[in-house]
């Protein structure tokens, strides 16, 4: 059962990403993992750190809080998974003759087939298939994404409670208003930023 959400996996994704990002990482994973002891409590075995390493954990936890806010749900980030999403919805019933993108789930093989060269795959279809209007749309995005022309973010806002209780169709109504095309462009992300 998992109680604090300190795990190695965490140690293991913080050390990589700030080092892939040029992140100075501020985590200390050595001593904490020196720092932790199994003890029984009330029948149950549980992993316990020192009192003295609260700083580290505090570190732990807003150096995850600032990679999210800064690296996994950066706008450009946030802008290219929507428009890889767009390109997979758009492109899945069209690059197997028998079988769907989402039925890869069920398929081990064909998932395993579906890797970052994907897009590359659909950019290139027109050559193996021929033209069709769904993967014309999709190689447009494609296209944007390699040019960087990506999907604007027009706004945020932190949200308070009642925010949350909307539905996605009443915030997109507020903010297009009558303008159906503008209606059918815009798409509402929610983004949790939560410190631990």
């Amino acid at each position: 059962m998992k109680r604090t959400g300190i795990d190695v996996d965490k140690f293991d994704y913080l050390l990589r990403d700030c080092y892939h990002f040029g992140i100075t990482c501020t985590l200390n994973w050595r001593r904490l993992i020196h720092m932790m002891r199994v003890v029984e409590k009330d029948g149950e075995l549980r992993i316990a750190i020192r009192d003295k390493e609260r700083d580290n954990v505090f570190n732990l936890f807003y150096l995850r809080m600032h990679l999210r806010r800064i690296a996994y749900q950066h706008p450009t980030c946030s802008a290219i998974d929507l428009m890889v999403k767009d390109v997979l919805t758009l492109s899945n019933n069209i690059l197997h003759p028998t079988k769907t993108l989402s039925d890869s789930i069920n398929d081990m093989i064909f998932y395993l087939s579906l890797t970052d060269y994907i897009l590359d795959m659909i950019a290139n279809l027109n050559i193996w298939l021929g033209e069709s209007p769904q993967r014309s749309e999709a190689q447009k995005i494609i296209d944007r994404i390699y040019r960087r022309k990506l999907y604007t973010l027009v706004g945020e806002t932190p949200p308070s409670n009642d925010k949350y209780l909307e539905s996605t169709d009443d915030i997109i109504s507020e903010i297009s208003g009558e303008d159906n095309t503008l209606r059918e462009t815009l798409c509402v992300a929610y983004l949790d930023l939560k410190f631990w």
